[in-house]
């Protein structure tokens, strides 16, 4: 694993967009002062692929790492492992419950393949890919601060099981997995083969010929029985075309035995000239009656129908009717002119009252002014308010000439409305009058239409009425009777016509037998040529019929003798008689080449299987020679204890230079032990030495790791391709300070990228590369120094 690019914001100390660009990068440091957020990186590039910080106290506690004041923290890592660009992104942000959660993790390649999404699956595919969990990582290629010495301290199992995780040694256990199954593959498959060659013993070479002699025979048998059964089919037809012959007599005979006469043949023709006469005299009568309709109907039409009878009946009626109506009406006209007389008296006396009252006003017009007036009320003449009404004479005369006018106009209004309702009635009298007359005038003219005697009319129309329906009724009768004839004739002669059909319908089916031929004019005759040949063509159907019978018995004798030949030569080669023969003899030859092909092919599968079970018991015997050797764990045993060994011998090496050879390592019992080459190489336990001889040894021991690492581990191990260092340099002097720039440089120059987290000025200006981590009151900020 490369790191080629790292973005933060948000996280704890860089609150703003920070970008870390690691391409080209071999050998740098991370410095700046204490506090000010180095470490806060590898917290981030570690919380990208994993989801955790070890720093905390609860590594999967994801809260601590959002800046204050802020709601989320987000990080990604561009990363390169074994050629493939890579991509881990994780953004965390507060819930309303004052936490905080993984709302989106990420990895993906960098063409945007997604390969995992969600914080779980994200650190599980991280996992697989880098070869390391969260733990092995944080102590191999990310050693923080407090980290450091782990390795150095642990107890031997969890120092096994880390170097085992390294080195994936778990592909030992996976080896003999595979060869245990190998081995159970090879025995089942040995026990299958043993058992299929069991199967196939019996395919041996005699086997073969003996299978070989019967196809032989059966082949020929299959030709014979061929030929045998295309004679017994031609026999089969010639018996079949016999018994054909004799069934066909015997229908002939019964069709000729069954010849008669037909019933009322003799009179036929009797019957028929009966029937033709009754016809004929039922037409004759049918005429007559019709005569008599004819002659019965021109005497009634002369006659009025009745419905005419009781028109002139009723015409007569109403002329009285109305005449006794005309009589009635009184002529309103006087009445008239004695209203319009009213009328122009009323009018006058009006216009007499009206210049009457017209005098005394002008008489007495200051009492008229005040007719209306009431105290109070303005003056008419002066306008003023009168407090009472002055007196003056004739006011009485003129109100009583008032009333005399009023009662005046009263009587000439009623003059006029009787006079209106006088002249309405005039008109009512009018038009009665006019309708009146019209109709009279209409009715006497039907009226001069009528005969004078209706009653002698009606009895004459009602008469010849009963003697139509009398005479309709005996033609129908007639109608009848002749109806009845002429269906009796149908009869007869649908009678002579079935005879005869019947004999041609007989004669027809017995034209293959060559019936007589007749002249078709007399039925009888005919049938009975028809009848007597049919006796003498019995005898000759019966004396055919036994002359075919005899032939019959010997092609069936000679039919069945054929037949015991077959079953006797198909019992021969034990094969089951049945329907057809020829198709039993095919089947058994066609098994019999499949018997032969089969053992034949079994031959040679026998050999084959043979040679495999010997290959397979081999294979079989180095499998379990291999897992005798994996058993208990004594080779993984073997290559933990030579990687360790390995491993302190590279320690010691760079210990030596650490420490100007005055310590180095070694393994004992049951942890690791440092031999003081001053105090005559008195061997000691690691936990004895100072804060600063601890991180010495620990150094030697994580930069021999990275560096033995990739010579010891198996083609599936951890890739550490970077080492990340994040303990206190600060405790070392300018000498030691000068080794260790050197070792991390050997060590770069291996291929891999090496990271110092120091605050130590002295060991940062020795990297090529810096960069420098500096607080401020937006958060920290990070600016890159060197090539």
């Amino acid at each position: 694993m490369r790191p080629e690019r790292l973005e933060v914001r948000g996280f704890t100390a860089f609150r703003e967009p920070t970008t870390i660009d690691f391409s080209g990068v071999e050998l740098f440091a991370l410095t700046g002062p204490t506090g000010s957020g180095k470490s806060s990186l590898i917290d981030a590039l570690t919380f990208a692929l994993y989801g955790s910080v070890v720093r905390y106290d609860d590594v999967r506690r994801v809260e601590p790492i959002i800046s204050s004041g802020m709601n989320e923290a987000r990080v990604r890592f561009d990363f390169e492992l074994e050629g493939r660009h890579l991509v881990a992104t994780r953004v965390v942000k507060k819930t309303s419950s004052g936490g905080a959660t993984t709302a989106e993790a990420r990895l993906e390649q960098a063409d945007g393949d997604v390969l995992a999404s969600g914080a779980a699956d994200v650190t599980a595919k991280v996992t697989e890919l880098i070869g390391l969990d969260f733990a092995h990582f944080t102590r191999s290629v990310v050693l923080p601060q407090g980290e450091f010495a782990q390795f150095l301290h642990d107890k031997p199992g969890d120092r096994q099981a880390f170097l085992k995780a390294l080195l994936d040694l778990g592909v030992l256990g996976r080896v003999r997995e595979i060869a245990r199954e190998r081995l159970q593959a090879a025995t089942t498959e040995t026990e299958l083969h043993s058992r299929r060659l069991g199967v196939i013993e019996t395919s041996t070479k005699e086997a073969e010929e003996a299978a070989r002699d019967r196809e032989k025979r059966l082949g020929e048998l299959a030709t014979d029985i061929q030929k045998a059964v295309a004679e017994l089919e031609d026999l089969g037809e010639q018996v079949e075309k016999s018994r054909a012959t004799v069934e066909g007599t015997r229908q002939d005979c019964n069709l000729v035995a069954e010849i008669r006469r037909p019933e009322g043949l003799d009179t036929l023709s009797e019957d028929f000239a009966k029937t033709d006469t009754a016809e004929k005299e039922a037409a004759e009568a049918v005429k007559r009656a019709d005569t008599a309709l004819q002659e019965t109907s021109e005497k009634r039409f002369a006659l009025p129908k009745i419905s005419e009878v009781e028109r002139m009946e009723k015409d007569r009626t109403m002329l009285t009717m109305l005449e006794n109506q005309q009589d009635g009406l009184t002529d309103p006209s006087d009445s008239v002119e004695e209203k319009d007389e009213a009328l122009a008296a009323a009018q006058q006396v009006v216009e007499t009252r009206q210049r009457e009252l017209e005098t005394l006003r002008r008489s007495h017009a200051a009492a008229d002014l005040l007719v209306d007036v009431a105290p109070g009320d303005p003056c008419p003449v002066c306008h003023r308010s009168l407090d009472e009404i002055p007196d003056h004479s004739g006011a009485d005369d003129v109100a009583a000439a008032r009333r005399d006018l009023d009662k005046a106009k009263a009587q000439l209004t009623t003059a006029r409305d009787e006079l209106a309702a006088s002249r309405k009635t005039l008109v009512r009298y009018q038009i009665e009058s006019e309708g009146l007359e019209k109709r009279l005038t209409e009715v006497r003219e039907a009226v001069a239409q009528i005969p004078r005697d209706l009653t002698a009319l009606r009895e004459s129309v009602l008469g010849a009425e009963t003697a139509l329906e009398r005479v309709r009724q005996t033609r129908d009768d007639e109608k009848k009777r002749h109806a009845e004839a002429v269906e009796n004739r149908r009869q007869a002669t649908e009678q002579s016509r079935r005879v005869t059909s019947d004999f041609q319908r007989v004669r027809d089916g017995l034209a293959r037998l060559g019936p007589p031929p007749v002249e078709g004019e007399d039925p009888v005759a005919d049938w009975q040529t028809l009848v007597d040949w049919a006796a003498e063509k019995l005898i000759g159907l019966e004396q055919t019929i036994k002359e075919e019978a005899t032939t019959l018995e010997e092609m069936s004798t000679d039919a069945e003798e054929k037949r015991r030949a077959i079953r006797a030569r198909l019992e021969g080669e034990g094969i089951e008689p049945v329907s057809n023969p020829a198709v039993a003899v095919a089947v058994a030859h066609q098994k019999a080449v499949a018997d032969l092909e089969r053992i034949t092919k079994e031959r040679v599968e026998a050999d084959e299987i043979r040679n495999r079970i010997i290959a397979l018991e081999k294979d079989a015997s180095l499998t379990k020679s291999l897992m005798d050797h994996l058993r208990a764990n004594r080779f993984e045993g073997w290559l933990l204890a030579e990687a360790l060994y390995r491993l302190v011998d590279g320690a010691n090496r760079l210990l030596g230079e650490l420490s100007s050879d005055i310590y180095s390592l070694d393994v004992g019992e049951r942890a690791f032990v440092v031999i003081d080459h001053r105090n005559l190489d008195a061997r000691r336990d690691v936990r004895t030495l100072s804060g600063g001889e601890t991180f010495l040894v620990s150094l030697a021991l994580a930069l021999s790791l990275a560096e033995q690492l990739g010579e010891m581990a198996s083609a599936g191990a951890a890739r550490l391709d970077a080492i990340f260092l994040d303990e206190g340099f600060g405790t070392l002097d300018a000498e030691t300070l000068e080794t260790v720039a050197s070792v991390v440089s050997e060590l770069a120059s291996t291929g891999r990228i090496v990271g110092l987290v120091t605050h130590v000025r002295d060991l940062a200006d020795q990297m090529p590369v810096r960069y420098v981590v500096a607080r401020g009151a937006s958060g920290a900020t990070v600016e890159r120094e060197g090539r």
